[in-house]
């Protein structure tokens, strides 16, 4: 059963259902297409109301692409990106841009880079207000009004509407660019590795920040990072991508502590935690990831995987419900034992 399929469409904010994005390969002076690069190739996932879901990998695995495609800032090359705001629902893949800006207004996106998500020729008053005017019509003091109060709300003073972001630190700028997507009071909000350029006290602050507003304005997330502990901290679900495919969807305790695909538990234990009680060692994960422009045959993951046999290297799983609310695109989840890491439990009680 799909997930789809289990959860009500009233509990669901955003449906991502058979999503593919292919980049062109293009080569000689006619520019021929040779081949593409499958970033995304078939995704299938959902994020609740209220809820976060969070999205691993390692670099490579398309997360960033599916979060650009699933706003709509890029095409889609197949599937649906079924969005629920504001009570309409609509296909962000076959919205025109006109559309979209509609929508955007109930879906929001933080980048990972606040040096350069900002534009440095704008004061903040401009950047944080812009789409007040443009959706509004906002300005003068009614402006300065609202852009004082996102200010204050994501820890800023109203000063600082008038510093342009040269004149800020590193966690100022997020947090400018948390206002700026607070601006329209949106459903969702894709954080598309929004700590990953700062100071671990700062990524702390900002993290604490981002809860406090899921639970004061009843905020979805789709939270993109690559910190297992960030992660563990933030989501109330996980989606673990592979070569443009998810491998794994489980709720965050359950994933850290009973991985049911081999690249999952990979993951838990290529990265160190700094905790002397902590199971296990850490492993590096052998091999190189495939190229996307010409995957493995059967399961992708077969190649750097322990456990894969010639009927792994033969078919390709598909993602499927094994257990209630626990996804695994292994055809030898049963067969094997793999071993879980809690490391979501210390590092989340060290972040608070």
């Amino acid at each position: 059963m799909s997930e789809k399929a289990k959860i009500s469409d009233n509990a669901v904010l955003l449906q991502v259902s058979g999503l593919k994005k292919y980049f062109p390969i293009q080569r000689g002076i006619l520019r021929r297409t040779t081949g593409s690069i499958r970033a995304v190739d078939g995704v299938d996932l959902s994020v609740r109301r209220k809820e976060t879901l969070g999205l691993v990998g390692e670099s490579g695995s398309g997360k960033t692409t599916l979060a650009r495609v699933a706003a709509g800032l890029v095409p889609a090359t197949g599937g649906s990106v079924v969005f629920r705001g504001s009570g309409r629902e609509v296909d962000m893949t076959k919205l025109g841009k006109k559309e979209k800006r509609i929508v955007w207004r109930d879906m929001q996106m933080i980048f990972q880079d606040p040096y350069s998500s900002l534009n440095s020729r704008m004061p903040i008053l401009e950047i944080v207000g812009e789409s007040l005017i443009v959706n509004h019509g906002t300005r003068g003091r009614e402006l300065r009004t609202r852009v004082t109060g996102l200010l204050e709300k994501v820890g800023l003073l109203s000063s600082h509407m008038n510093c342009y972001p040269h004149e800020l630190s590193g966690g100022q700028k997020q947090r400018v660019g948390i206002a700026r997507a607070l601006a329209l009071d949106p459903e969702l909000i894709i954080c598309d590795e929004s700590v990953s350029a700062l100071d671990v006290s700062v990524q702390s602050q900002i993290l604490t920040l981002l809860l406090d507003l899921q639970k004061e304005r009843g905020l979805s997330y789709l939270f993109i990072a690559h910190n297992l502990s960030v992660v563990g901290f933030m989501s109330d679900r996980v989606a673990v991508m592979y070569l443009g495919r998810v491998v794994e969807i489980a709720s965050s305790k359950e994933l850290f502590n009973r991985p049911l695909h081999p690249y999952s538990e990979a993951l838990l234990f290529n990265y160190p935690v700094p905790d002397p009680n902590a199971v296990g060692e850490r492993r590096v994960l052998k091999g190189e990831v495939p190229s996307p422009a010409n995957p493995p045959q059967g399961c992708a993951f077969h190649p750097r995987c322990p456990h894969a046999t010639d009927k792994c290297k033969a078919e390709k799983p598909p993602l499927a419900e094994v257990e209630p609310e626990h996804w695994t695109a292994c055809i030898r989840w049963q067969e094997i034992e793999l071993q879980g890491r809690p490391i979501w439990k210390a590092e989340a009680a060290s972040e608070h």
